[in-house]
C-alpha cells in the first residue's frame, strides 16, 4: 500500500505534457519548466498531479511521497530516476533521490522518503 506523509511541496510549469505521469520524479529546465528526470540524474521533485503541458502542478520535494516504480525494489533500497521518471533500485555511480518505504514491482505505486537536497552517488 502506498501512502504519503508531510509533503513540502513547490508549483511548477509542465514543461511536457504530464497527463499519465503523476508520482514521477522531474527536473527543471533552463526556461523553468518541469521535464521528466533523466536516468541516473538527479531531480527536483516528485509530481502530485498530471498537469498538460503549460500547466501548473505540484510537486514533492521533501518527505515521503509515492512514487511510480520502474521495476522490482526492496523494502529500504536506495532509488534513483530511470527513464520517464520512474524510480529503480539505485546502481552504482548513479544519484540517489530517496528510500523505498516498501517492496514494490513494476509499475507499483509506493512509498519514497525523498533525499533530493543532499544528493549523493551511489558508491
Amino acid at each position: 500500500m502506498a501512502y504519503e506523509l508531510s509533503l513540502q511541496r513547490f508549483t511548477y510549469i509542465a514543461g511536457a505534457d504530464f497527463t499519465n505521469h503523476q508520482y514521477k520524479f522531474i527536473t527543471v529546465d533552463s526556461n523553468g519548466n518541469a521535464q521528466l528526470c533523466a536516468a541516473g540524474k538527479s531531480a527536483a521533485g516528485v509530481t502530485q498531479d498530471n498537469p498538460v503541458q503549460g500547466a501548473s502542478g505540484e510537486a514533492a520535494f521533501a518527505g515521503i511521497s509515492k512514487v511510480v516504480s520502474g521495476g522490482t525494489i526492496k523494502w529500504g533500497a536506495p532509488v534513483q530516476a530511470s527513464t520517464n521518471g520512474v524510480a529503480i533500485a539505485a546502481t552504482t555511480g548513479n544519484i540517489v533521490l530517496g528510500q523505498s518505504f516498501s517492496g514494490a514491482a513494476a509499475n507499483d505505486i509506493f512509498p519514497v522518503l525523498l533525499n533530493l537536497a543532499n544528493w549523493a552517488k551511489l558508491s
